[in-house]
Formats: structure tokens, C-alpha cells, sequence
């Protein structure tokens, strides 16, 4: 949860939910970003429950977790569901926005770190364009493209995805 909100992600149950099922969050998490919502007196029963739930399994806590986002967006959310896939989209944004933050890498590393990342997350195909061992077409001289020009890309990705992600939320 701490990437997100370094990089003024607002978190919500259904980011929580992701974030859990990718294994990006733990338990705990949860329960930081559920005591921050204590006020809202229609989750008040479903916060006690993730509490209890959590000291047992991860799958028992799964499934209150989920009560919790049917309960917020009065249905279940599956993977195919379009809000699962924005924000997956957002935890990638958060990660990619970290990368880029992190003052101690060199772009190369940068470059590295996500390309790792990309593997880790099943190789969006979006994000081909800034991979820096994938060929790229580079309009000066139509050669492969540098470290810097591939951190380029990045950036750009990241400004399109933060203006299409958090402008309405």
C-alpha cells in the first residue's frame, strides 16, 4: 500500500482486493487502509470480521475481504471484470512510478528494474515500448533505441496512465 500512496495513489477496497490477491499486500495492510475507513458505520461489522479472520488463513481471510468488496460495489469482482483490470493498472503504475522515483539507480538500472518488473507481472504488452532487450524502432536513424530513449518511453507511459488512471478519481 506504501508504493501507492507514495506516489498519491489513493488506495480503495477494491485496490486492497488486488493488492491481497496479487500477494502485494498482506494482511495487515488491509487492516491499516480498513481502520482508516473505522467511521463508515456499514463496514463497521465487515472490518471487526476481517479482524478476527486474520490470525486464521489467508484464504479465510480471501473470502472476507471479498464480502467486504461485494459489499462496497454490491457485486463480485472476477479478474475479467474491467474495474479488476484498472486497477491492476494502478498498482503498475505505482510500481513503475517507483522505479522512476528512486534516485539511487542509474537509468540503466531503472531500465533493468522494469523489465524485472514487467516479467513479474505477465508482460503487458503496453508496456513493450520502454523494455529495453525488446527491439525498438527509433525515428532519428530507425536504429535500436539507448538507455535514455527508452527511459523516455517510460516516462511517457507513465504521464498517459496517470492522466487516464487518477484524473477521475
Amino acid at each position: 500500500m506504501k508504493v501507492l500512496e507514495r506516489n498519491h495513489i489513493s488506495p480503495n477496497w477494491l485496490t486492497c482486493y488486488v493488492g491481497f490477491k496479487k500477494k502485494w499486500l498482506d494482511e495487515n495492510d488491509v487492516m491499516e487502509f480498513a481502520f482508516k475507513h473505522w467511521r463508515d458505520e456499514e463496514l463497521q461489522n465487515s472490518i471487526v470480521k476481517l479482524e478476527i479472520t486474520k490470525s486464521d488463513s489467508p484464504e479465510e481471510f480471501l473470502k472476507t475481504l471479498e464480502e467486504v468488496v461485494i459489499h462496497v460495489y454490491g457485486k463480485k469482482i472476477s479478474e475479467e471484470d474491467p474495474s479488476w483490470e484498472n486497477q491492476l493498472r494502478l498498482w503498475q503504475l505505482g510500481l513503475l512510478m517507483d522505479i522512476q522515483a528512486n534516485p539511487g539507480l542509474s537509468i540503466k538500472d531503472k531500465n533493468s528494474k522494469v523489465a524485472e518488473l514487467w516479467s513479474d507481472l505477465g508482460y503487458p504488452k503496453d508496456w513493450e515500448k520502454f523494455i529495453y532487450y525488446m527491439p525498438q524502432s527509433n525515428t532519428i536513424n530507425d536504429t535500436k533505441a539507448g538507455d535514455e530513449w527508452t527511459y523516455k518511453r517510460l516516462g511517457e507511459f507513465i504521464e498517459m496512465e496517470k492522466k487516464i488512471l487518477l484524473e477521475d478519481r
